[in-house]
């Protein structure tokens, strides 16, 4: 079952389009996440579907009811904006509370305590705002948000203002109290990691378009184009020529896969993630029976559990690859573990698994 379906939905700000036919599905009880670059038109979109900004054609429905001709307050859509929002003069029982007018004082205490509970704020009812941490106040909003029931929740980058540790723990939260309510939401983000994590489905947009929905999965194995494919997580993006199933590129001939069934023949634009690379010294015998293939490495950057190695092919192609760091390298240097390379090493190359080839119309 569809919760939300969106077809056509076409935007803007007096000027040109910013959104541009835009469809999407989003199913019951599932949390999606757009993903894009800054003036991709994540926001906008979450501002047409809550009312806030007219639609200049297309259809919205969610809980099988048609929203687009319909102002904000009829459309039981929550929205969690990204500073929270909240009323400053309120406490949080009141914040939380201030959408269940309708309800009597008993129903009201009751699911305002359901929601305190919920969202781990219960003994912070009479706390002003002001007394909140950034963390808390979130999950004031989405208490706020959740509590007269929406069909729709819409969460506006709520985690960016957000120390990384924190954000990693809120965003989990939320993700478990959504799913223990089975709340359909959108979660507009730019953190790939945040999306890919956290997310039933990614929504990639570019340009007020969307470039590709699919699972986390789908979308960071299976890229529908490169600038998607670089976008959703790191990339090798080289030249080469398909042919036979295989593609050979300055890395060797390797196994292919197209990005529309079989792959292409010719000329194609080849990507690879960079765990698919396997770094070993030069002299080292290789580990698959597809090398070797030597690279040499331009730059190192230290990432606490591996390093970053940056590296150029001997065509001049640019290669990314992870070296997990070795404690008994650094600890004993004349010892027999291999340490960790510098600028100018020489290294063998082994690649796993196969290529994501793209045809030239593909490639942008």
């Amino acid at each position: 079952m569809s919760a939300l379906l969106v077809r056509g939905l076409s935007a803007g700000y007096g000027g040109p389009p910013v959104l541009r036919s835009i469809d999407l599905t989003v199913a019951d009880g599932a949390l999606a996440c757009l993903l894009g670059p800054s003036g991709s038109g994540k926001s906008t979109l979450l501002r047409c579907l809550a009312g806030l900004l007219p639609t200049e054609s297309g259809t919205v429905m969610a809980g099988g009811r048609r929203l687009d001709d319909l102002p904000p307050e009829r459309r039981r859509v929550g929205l969690v904006p990204q500073d929270a929002a909240l009323f400053t003069h309120l406490d949080v029982e009141r914040n939380v509370g201030y959408g269940l007018n309708r309800l009597s004082r008993p129903e009201r205490r009751d699911r305002v305590a359901e929601l305190l509970e919920l969202t781990g704020l219960t003994g912070l009812q009479r706390r002003m705002p002001y007394e909140l941490s950034g963390g808390q106040q979130q999950r004031v909003a989405l208490a706020r948000a959740l509590a007269p029931r929406p069909e729709l929740l819409l969460l506006d980058e709520p985690f960016s203002g957000l120390d990384p540790q924190l954000r990693v723990e809120l965003r989990d939260q939320v993700r478990a109290v959504l799913t223990e309510l089975r709340t359909t939401a959108l979660l507009v983000s730019h953190d790939r990691d945040e999306a890919l994590s956290t997310a039933d489905q990614v929504v990639v947009m570019r340009e007020g378009e969307i470039r590709q929905a699919g699972t986390p999965v789908e979308i960071y194995r299976y890229p529908a184009d490169p600038w998607t494919g670089r976008f959703v997580g790191d990339a090798i993006i080289l030249s080469g020529v398909a042919d036979d199933a295989h593609v050979r590129c300055a890395l060797g001939r390797l196994p292919a896969v197209g990005d529309h069934g079989g792959p292409p023949s010719g000329p194609v634009t080849v990507l690879l993630r960079p765990e698919q690379l396997r770094l070993r010294p030069a002299t080292s015998a290789p580990v698959s029976t597809r090398g070797p293939v030597e690279v040499t490495v331009t730059a190192v950057a230290y990432r606490g559990r591996d390093w970053r190695i940056d590296a150029l092919t001997d065509s001049g192609e640019s290669v990314l690859a992870w070296w997990l760091d070795d404690p008994d390298a650094a600890d004993d240097p004349g010892g027999t573990s291999t340490p960790t390379p510098v600028p100018g090493t020489r290294l063998a190359v082994d690649v796993s698994g196969p290529a994501l080839i793209f045809a030239p119309r593909s490639s942008s």
